[in-house]
């Protein structure tokens, strides 16, 4: 079952949170692969920024982020990726391994549907990468939109700003409403809110990127509820899987109000 994978890691380490796992083919063919951990402010990345996802667990314990990797700004180790199996349903697992080779920093389990890792060439090998400390700018915000309208809003206060996305009526998107959903906006820079024009909308998560760079995540909005350790939670952001809207603007709201 696929509890059972999961249970295994879960008396294996002390604590869990939810990742994103992000995998490409990238130069030569060669495999590219990334992990956000959102909560603890912690990435690893093997390549450039890439741009599938899959939502997962990450395990690990108490101590792995304040005392074994954040001694140093960036702390080169390996990983290995297999499959496993349970109930019909492929799932990708990576360890990743301490910096000198002598044992694990944590593991990683993802549903895998459609066998993204195994397409991308990244199973089987050892291979190296970087873990280093995510810095960004938080800040609340609100993402809301009336049944049936075209325009979508994420407003943030304490920037004075909100972002305006405009959908079309055969959207599924238009058609649903979005009342009020709180959470944070995490920007790593203020110079990358007005790059923004493009908007990468996933049931969980809003993406804010300039449309001829999809894969930069140097902007992006959580539900506060996408902290909480559930890796089934889903939050109803009204979106399909995935959808990528081409047509956004910022407005100031520090004077005035959004509709």
């Amino acid at each position: 079952m696929a509890e059972n994978l999961h249970a295994k890691l879960a008396q294996k380490y002390s604590l869990r949170t939810s990742a994103d796992a992000l995998l490409a083919k990238g130069d030569n063919d060669e495999p590219s692969f990334g992990l956000e951990i959102t909560s603890q402010f912690w990435e690893f990345w093997d390549g450039p920024y890439v741009g599938t996802d899959l939502r997962g667990t990450f395990y690990y314990n108490r101590g792995l982020f304040r005392e074994r990797l954040s001694k140093v700004g960036v702390t080169k180790a390996d990983y290995c990726a297999d499959q496993k199996w349970a109930q019909e349903k492929r799932f990708l697992h990576v360890q990743f391994f301490t910096p000198d080779s002598t044992g694990l920093l944590g593991e990683f389990l993802a549903e895998d549907e459609f066998d993204i890792a195994e397409s991308t060439g990244l199973l089987g090998r050892r291979r190296h990468g970087e873990w280093r400390k995510a810095e960004y700018i938080i800040a609340d915000a609100t993402a809301s939109k009336a049944k049936n309208h075209t325009k979508m809003t994420i407003r943030c206060g304490a920037v004075g700003e909100a972002i305006e996305v405009e959908c079309n009526p055969g959207d599924k998107i238009y058609q649903d409403a979005i009342d009020g959903v709180f959470g944070r906006l995490f920007l790593k820079s203020i110079d990358a809110l007005h790059k923004v024009n493009s908007v990468s909308w996933y049931h969980d998560r809003v993406i804010l990127h300039e449309h001829s760079n999809i894969k930069d995540r140097s902007l992006f909005f959580l539900p506060s509820e996408a902290s909480r350790d559930d890796p089934h939670w889903q939050c109803p952001l009204g979106a399909d899987c995935e959808k990528t809207l081409k047509h956004a603007k910022w407005k100031s709201i520090r004077n005035s109000e959004i509709g």
